[in-house]
Formats: C-alpha cells, structure tokens, sequence
C-alpha cells in the first residue's frame, strides 16, 4: 500500500485530540465494528475495489448514531455525486489481511466508497489496519466480492451512471 497525497481520502479532521499527524493535519478515526469509536487512523490508504466484505448482506441505511443517521446508503452516494457532501465525510473504515485479502466489517461505508470509485468520484480511502474482526461479521458466501441489501438502499442517480 502507498500513499498518494493526490487522491481523494476518507477522512476526519479532528483538531482538538493528540492525533497522528499525516500531512500536516490531525486525523481521527471515528469508525464502529472491530475498533472503539476514536482509534486513529493510520497512514495507510487503499482503493476501495483492492477491499472485500466481510458479510453477505447490508442493511440499507445508516445506524442511528452515526453522522449520516438513518440516511439510505443509495442517497448518500448520490449526494456524494451530485457534489452536495463530500465523500471525506465518510469516516474511514477498518481492514484485515485474511488469507492475503483485505476484509472490512464497515460494509455499508465500503459499498458507498467502491460505487463512488466506479463512478470516477474517489480512487483511494484512508484505511486503519486491525488484526482482526470478529467471527459474527464473517458471514460472505462469495469471498466478499459482493453483498446485497436487506431493503431498497434508495437513491436514484447512482443508478444511471
């Protein structure tokens, strides 16, 4: 993995905490799953396409208690699109090397950052390298190369393009 200063990142500024400095900025992890909310990022950054699924199937809207409460992931991709959000405020995403593929339990988030990557609107994501994600999460039944949505993930230019 390189990093690229030149490519869009999911990020998120965190000026206020001791954090790790990657270019010249404070970033702070703020992802669910395998890591406590607030772990750092490290400066590690991946195409969203080199990173599998952990599960074989997302629920078709953000958690309550995430920035992007209860929002339908097909929606926030098309804003991410139309230029109404930007993908940073995407908080970065946790992966593990299993059996020489890179796995995330943050499978909403990665379905968002991979369709943006298709779409030519981000080609590399910060990620936080964790040496495991727990058993419960490990549910894909084709290697993580896909997953299907529990529900119609909404939205409506994503699917034009």
């Amino acid at each position: 993995m390189s990093i690229d200063s030149g490519s869009q990142f999911s990020i998120q500024n965190d000026s206020d905490s001791e954090n790790e400095n990657l270019f010249g900025k404070q970033f702070k992890y703020s992802g669910s799953g395998v890591s406590q909310q607030g772990q750092l990022c490290k400066n590690q950054c991946m195409r969203p396409s080199e990173i599998h699924f952990s599960g074989d199937s997302i629920r078709r809207a953000f958690g309550s208690k995430t920035r992007h409460s209860n929002k339908l992931i097909g929606e926030t991709l098309d804003d991410i699109l139309t230029g109404e959000i930007d993908i940073n405020s995407i908080p970065c995403i946790s992966v593990c090397n299993r059996n020489g593929y890179w796995f995330t339990p943050d499978n909403k988030r990665l379905w968002v950052f991979q369709q943006a990557e298709k779409r030519g609107k981000c080609s590399k994501i910060y990620v936080r390298s964790t040496s495991c994600i727990y058993v419960r999460k490990f549910t894909t039944i084709n290697n993580g190369l896909n997953v299907r949505f529990r529900g119609d993930p909404g939205g409506s230019i994503w699917r034009r393009m």
